[in-house]
């Protein structure tokens, strides 16, 4: 809503990562915002648009440089306006 409490969603860590990859998706599995940046957020827009209120999901793939194997991570967050 622009008051500059949760506007954006994005992974809050110390760590530096090896690999990283972000995806949000629709309800429908379309990916409306990807990233491999860890330091990117996604504001809850869709190529410039704001996307209605709904639920979307992610799913975070990242690999540290100490572990051999990555960890993925998958959920919702609801966008609200």
């Amino acid at each position: 809503n622009g008051d500059g409490r949760n506007d954006r969603f994005r992974v809050v860590t110390a760590a530096i990562f090896e690999q990283f990859q972000m995806i949000i998706m629709d309800r429908w599995g379309r990916a409306v915002f990807e990233t491999n940046d860890q330091y990117e957020a996604w504001d809850g827009n869709y190529r410039g648009a704001p996307l209605q209120m709904d639920t979307y999901f992610y799913m975070i793939k990242m690999k540290c440089y100490r572990n051999d194997k990555p960890v993925v991570t998958k959920g919702d967050v609801i966008l609200v306006r």
